[in-house]
């Protein structure tokens, strides 16, 4: 167990239309306190673009 926050962004062009989506997710694990975060990002149709986890 542990708390986890998830926060999405969208990705707009200069014409403000969406281009793409950006997921942040931050999580503490209860036990040790570890930190873990994860962004990624996926274009209009659904393809990932960048998953990074550190």
């Amino acid at each position: 167990m542990g708390e986890t926050d998830i926060n999405s962004y969208d990705i707009v062009n200069s014409d403000n239309g969406i281009v793409g989506t950006v997921e942040y997710t931050y999580h503490t694990a209860v036990k040790g306190f570890k930190v873990t975060q994860s962004r990624t990002q996926k274009d209009k149709t659904g393809n990932t673009i960048v998953d990074e986890r550190w």
